[in-house]
């Protein structure tokens, strides 16, 4: 199978699993929200300002402070005003966010988990293995 039929087979997969009966739960977590709130939660800074989100996420800053005001109402954020400086904005998640994106991990990893069932144990440590392999190998972009 030559390199572009064994990339359609994998976006024909993708497309699949993404817009399948239990997808939905698959994209709600890598965008909008969730992808905000769990940035926030595995950050290792207590509280990050809204244009380091926008550029560690790859969106702008407009949709940034579009989800933190959605947040914020639903009291999974803090915003606050910095010390030194008041004109700096500070973002923290919350208790209530913590368990929101808790929870949503959950459902995931039990999504996967049922589908790790089904293969073998070497089956799984191939796949796990590509998928590290892909994430450290070094990429070229195209313009």
């Amino acid at each position: 199978m030559s390199t572009n039929k064994y990339t359609e087979a994998f976006f024909d997969a993708l497309r699949i699993a993404y817009y399948g009966d239990e997808a939905g739960m698959l994209s709600e977590y890598l965008r909008g929200e969730c992808r905000l709130l769990l940035y926030l939660n595995i950050s290792e800074e207590d509280s990050v300002q809204p244009g380091k989100i926008a550029e560690k996420l790859g969106i702008s800053t407009a949709r940034v402070a579009s989800i933190l005001k959605a947040l914020e109402n639903k009291g999974m954020i803090e915003r606050r005003c910095g010390t030194a400086d008041k004109r700096k904005v500070f973002v923290t998640i919350t208790e209530k966010g913590v368990k929101y994106i808790d929870d949503k991990r959950g459902n995931i990893t039990d999504f996967f988990d049922e589908r790790f069932g089904s293969l073998s144990d070497d089956e799984c440590q191939q796949f796990v293995g590509i998928v590290k392999k892909h994430n450290t190998a070094p990429t070229e972009r195209r313009v």
